[in-house]
C-alpha cells in the first residue's frame, strides 16, 4: 500500500475484515429506487471501499468508505466524474453511521435520482437558476462532450456551492463543470483533463445575463481547448 505506516495498513486489513460480517451491509435493500447494491471489499490508497449503490443508467453512485487516515466511515456521491464526501454522513463510531445512513440512505438515493425533490435554499431559488431557460437548452452534444447536467438538474455539493451544468467526455475523464457559490455569489467554471482539474477564468460572473454571453462567446473554445489539450493544460 505504497508509504503507508505499517499501523496503518494493519488497521485497513482489520477493518476489512470486520466489515465483511457487519450486519448493516448485509440487512441493506439489494435495490432502491433504481440504484442496485454491490459489495466491494478493495482499497484505494488509505480508503476501503466497502459498498456502493449504483445506478448506471444516471451514472450515479453512493458509496459507503473507511478511511484509516482519519479513521471515518463516510458516505460518498457521485455525479458522473463529480466525486465528493458527504459532510452529514462522517462518523468515527461504526454503530453510529449505520443508524445514521440506514435512517436516511433512501432519502439521498431519492434525491440523487428525482432532481425535482431537491431544496437548494432561498439564493439559488431566487436566482431562478433550475428554471433558467438558455441553460436548460444548450446543446446535448459539442464535440466529444455529452451535457451529462443541465440547470435543472442542479444539485448540493460543497463549500457552499451547487453544480448545475457539466459537460463531460467520460472516455477521457474530461469535463468542464459550472458552479454557483451561494456564500459568494458568483457563478464560476472550472475544467478538467485527464482527471486532473484547472480553474478557467472565461465563466465568472455574478447573475445569469452576463453568463448567457459568456456561454455563446467561449463554450465551443474552451471545450475544444480541452478536447486538444493533448491530457495536459
Amino acid at each position: 500500500m505504497g508509504n503507508m505506516p505499517k499501523y496503518k495498513e494493519d488497521k485497513l486489513h482489520a477493518v476489512a475484515a470486520e466489515v465483511q460480517a457487519w450486519d448493516f451491509i448485509a440487512s441493506l435493500p439489494q435495490q432502491i429506487d433504481g440504484f442496485t447494491k454491490v459489495i466491494d471489499g478493495d482499497t484505494l490508497g488509505q480508503v476501503l471501499h466497502i459498498c456502493h449503490y449504483d445506478n448506471k443508467e444516471h451514472r450515479l453512485m453512493a458509496r459507503i468508505i473507511y478511511t484509516v487516515e482519519t479513521e471515518d466511515y463516510i458516505l460518498t456521491q457521485q455525479y458522473g466524474l463529480n466525486h465528493f464526501r458527504d459532510m452529514r454522513f462522517i462518523y468515527r463510531d461504526r454503530e453510529l453511521f449505520a443508524r445514521t445512513v440506514g435512517d436516511k440512505l433512501e432519502q439521498v438515493l431519492d434525491l440523487m435520482l428525482h432532481p425535482e425533490h431537491r431544496n437548494l435554499g432561498e439564493l439559488v431559488a431566487e436566482k431562478e437558476l433550475t428554471t433558467w431557460e438558455f441553460g436548460n437548452n444548450l446543446p446535448e452534444q459539442i464535440g466529444n462532450f455529452v451535457r451529462y447536467l443541465r440547470p435543472a438538474d442542479t444539485f448540493e455539493y460543497l463549500n457552499g456551492s451547487v453544480i448545475f451544468l457539466d459537460y463531460s467526455n467520460f472516455a477521457n475523464s474530461d469535463q468542464l463543470v459550472f458552479y454557483y457559490n451561494c456564500l459568494r455569489d458568483q457563478f464560476f467554471a472550472e475544467i478538467k483533463v485527464g482527471g486532473v482539474f484547472e480553474d478557467t477564468k472565461a465563466f465568472d460572473s455574478r447573475d445569469l445575463t452576463l453568463l448567457e454571453q459568456e456561454l455563446k462567446e467561449h463554450l465551443t473554445e474552451v471545450l475544444d481547448y480541452i478536447e486538444h489539450s493533448d491530457g495536459k493544460l
